[in-house]
């Protein structure tokens, strides 16, 4: 979502980005260097030479294929 509202702001301008913020309830910026914490997604990036298929990622989140393409 930080890449996101970026991009918002660097394509339109800073207003429409802080609006989406609001009515997403988000931080148009997060406070204090506080950076965006996803730890599937650093597991992703530290792995990239492995086997990312949807069924090994399913697995590794305890999610059946089905499901886990549903929410991502």
């Amino acid at each position: 979502m930080d890449l996101a509202l970026a991009l918002v702001e660097e394509d339109e301008d800073k207003e429409l980005a802080m609006s989406i913020a609001r009515k997403l309830v988000l931080f148009y910026k997060r406070p204090g260097g506080q950076k965006q914490f996803s730890e599937f997604i650093d597991c992703i990036m530290q792995n990239l030479t492995a086997d990312l298929s949807i069924e090994k990622l399913a697995d590794r989140v305890n999610m059946s294929p089905r499901n886990f393409t549903r929410l991502f």
